[in-house]
C-alpha cells in the first residue's frame, strides 16, 4: 500500500477502487465487500488502532441481513494487518465464515492448531516477505500446512500459495 493509501503496488487505483460497477472484477465476481482500513489513517502511533473483532463481526452480520447474503458463502480476506483481522475473525467468530484468505500475514495463532483443520483457509504471500514467513507455512517437516494435514479432522481445504517477490504485499502477485 502506498504511503498515501491510494494504490497497491503497480495498481494505481488500489484494490477497493477495483470494486466499482463496470469494473471487470465486479462483473466476473459479484459480491458484497466490506473493507475497513486498519490501522486508522493518521493514528498516533499508527498501530494503536487494531480492528475490534466484535464490531467487525457485527458489521458482517448486518451486511448478511441487509443484503440478503447467503451465509454459507461469506469469506474473509485481508492483507498484512487485515490478515490479522482474518485471524481474529477465525478465532472468535469462525462459524460465520465459509473460509478465509490472509495475504502477507503470519500463520494463524490457534491452540490447538487442529481446531481449524476443517476450515477452508488459503494463505498467500511473497517468498521473501518475513512477515508472511513462507517457510513457517510450507515447511514440509513442521510447517502449518503439514501440521494441519496430520489432524484427524483435516478436510483438505487448506492451501498455501507462495509467490515470487521480496515485498510485504501479495495483492498484485496473487491476483494477476
Amino acid at each position: 500500500l502506498s504511503s498515501d493509501h491510494t494504490q497497491v503496488l503497480s495498481n494505481p487505483e488500489g484494490f477497493i477502487r477495483q470494486l466499482i460497477p463496470g469494473k471487470a472484477i465486479v462483473t466476473t465476481y459479484p459480491a458484497v465487500v466490506i473493507a475497513p482500513h486498519g490501522p486508522a489513517i493518521g493514528a498516533t502511533p499508527p498501530y494503536y488502532t487494531y480492528f475490534d473483532h466484535g464490531l467487525m463481526h457485527t458489521l458482517v452480520l448486518e451486511a448478511i441481513t441487509r443484503f440478503n447474503i447467503d451465509p454459507d458463502r461469506v469469506t474473509m480476506t485481508g492483507l498484512s494487518f487485515g490478515g490479522g483481522g482474518v485471524n481474529d475473525q477465525l478465532l472468535h467468530h469462525r462459524s460465520t465464515y465459509a473460509g478465509g484468505m490472509p495475504l502477507a500475514y503470519t500463520s494463524p495463532v490457534v491452540t490447538p492448531l487442529c481446531s481449524i483443520s476443517d476450515f477452508p483457509l488459503w494463505a498467500s504471500g511473497n517468498s521473501g516477505d518475513g512477515t508472511f514467513n513462507a517457510w513457517k507455512w510450507a515447511n514440509p517437516t513442521d510447517g502449518v500446512l503439514m501440521q494441519l494435514r496430520q489432524c484427524s479432522n483435516y478436510t483438505g481445504e487448506s492451501q498455501v500459495t507462495v509467490t515470487l517477490g521480496d515485498t510485504h504485499s501479495g495483492w498484485d502477485e496473487f491476483w494477476s
